[in-house]
């Protein structure tokens, strides 16, 4: 199983977000973390990105251009950036038990809706479908008192036909939002296929429905190339 985390978390200025991630990565077995809205001086972005590599027991680190997503992954996988600009950052991984690549798109999008419309555009020609969750609904919170606290579903997960096929069972799961306004995001998928028995089982009811039995010679009758 290949495990991987996404976090929005301005609270990263802080010595204890860097434990909090240290805590994730060792309860999820992390080989590849995604950090956005880092908040740090692009000035000294090198020296930033070596120092949280170093204390992740990261093999490699990136940014995309304007240093709001940081990307960090292990040495079971081999990494190239393909494309990046202000809000997203493609990068290319090769993981040691996979048999393939896989393409893998952050995204950290601007407030305003006009300026999101090109990153639209380029998502719509890489996924379609989406993901689903485990966990609580919403992965955002103003933080403010009860009369006038805000929560939403800022962050999700899009995946295309062949990312399904290859792992059908790819799971996000919500977590608490522990010393940051945003839930950290576990993705998790499941490189080998487990063997297991397959049943047939057909529902009797069906040979009830009248139009059932010549639905069934309709189709069997079909040609097939």
């Amino acid at each position: 199983m290949i495990s991987t985390i996404i976090w929005n978390d301005r609270g990263i200025r802080s010595s204890g977000a860097i434990e909090r991630l240290k805590k994730l990565k060792q309860i999820h077995k992390l080989s590849f973390i995604a950090l956005l809205e880092p908040f740090r001086d692009n000035l000294h972005i090198d020296f930033y990105l070596n120092y949280f590599r170093i204390q992740l027991s990261m093999n490699q680190a990136t940014a995309n251009i304007n240093n709001k997503i940081w990307l960090f992954w292990d040495q079971d996988f081999t990494g190239t950036l393909l494309d990046q600009d202000e809000q997203q950052i493609t990068i290319e991984l090769k993981h040691v038990e996979l048999g393939e690549t896989i393409h893998l798109t952050i995204v950290y999008a601007k407030c305003k809706p006009t300026l999101r419309s090109p990153l639209w555009e380029n998502l719509r020609h890489k996924s379609t479908i989406y993901l689903g969750f485990y966990g609580p609904r919403y992965t955002w919170s103003n933080g403010r008192g009860p009369c006038s606290i805000v929560w939403k579903r800022l962050d999700k997960d899009l995946a295309n036909d062949n990312w399904l096929s290859s792992f059908p069972t790819t799971t996000i799961t919500h977590l608490a939002s522990t010393g940051s306004d945003h839930s950290p995001l576990p993705l998790e998928m499941n490189v080998r296929q487990k063997s297991f028995k397959k049943y047939f089982r057909f529902l009797n009811y069906w040979v009830k429905n009248e139009s059932f039995m010549s639905l069934v010679q309709k189709v069997w009758n079909n040609p097939i190339n």
